[in-house]
């Protein structure tokens, strides 16, 4: 018996990789989350049946619920920023009216539940998240539209970058206002959109669409 390659072997047993349910994991928290509207009563139980996982998968991976929360949070924007990149290449007319659409899903659930009152800790910590996501990263997708596609821009002497910012602050007052639904479908968006082009755009030479 040749002891020494039994010895790497198990090493190598040993040192193998664990298979991660961190993306079921937050897949599954994000589905119940949906279908049932409250996450207070989500629970490592529950998610590994709906998962089809053992409760030890999800011990092995996150220490408690507020955990996977917040990483939920995480993996909703990190999907939302993924598609702005994409966006941000579409021709200047289109990139912008889609991008505003797109952004004002995420405004609108993020106005909905930050007006909620008497939230727990993990709300409060995604919402920080996701406020900071809106005011810092949000504009500079905008600017680079405004700058790829100057035609877009009302007027010459506007400040490209200032109005970027105008253009996330003009959506956040239609949330802000109601004028929109708490649960947007994809025709209310659309029309809303349009709402938004015609008094931020109404002087561009650029015809704005969506895609």
């Amino acid at each position: 018996m040749d002891w020494t390659f039994l010895n790497y072997l198990n090493f190598k047993i040993n040192m193998a990789p664990t298979k991660s349910y961190k993306d079921k994991i937050l897949q599954t928290t994000h589905n119940i989350a949906t279908a049932e509207g409250n996450v207070k009563s989500i629970t490592f139980k529950k998610i590994a049946y709906a998962a089809g996982i053992k409760v030890k998968d999800i011990e092995n991976e996150y220490n408690s619920m507020a955990d996977i929360f917040y990483d939920t949070g995480r993996m909703h924007i990190k999907r939302h920023d993924a598609r702005s990149k994409k966006i941000v290449t579409l021709s200047g007319e289109y990139a912008m009216g889609t991008m505003i659409k797109h952004d004002l899903g995420l405004l609108i659930y993020y106005t909905r539940d930050s007006a909620k009152k008497n939230l727990d800790l993990v709300t409060t910590r995604v919402l920080a998240f996701v406020k900071n996501y809106i005011e810092t990263v949000m504009p500079e997708y905008y600017f680079k539209i405004l700058i790829n596609t100057p035609s877009v821009i009302p007027n010459k002497s506007i400040n490209a970058k200032l109005y970027a910012q105008f253009i996330v602050h003009s959506m956040f007052f239609c949330t802000k206002e109601g004028l929109v639904s708490l649960e947007p479908d994809s025709k209310e968006l659309s029309k809303i959109t349009h709402k938004l082009i015609t008094s931020l755009f109404s002087e561009s030479k650029a015809e704005i669409k969506i895609e």
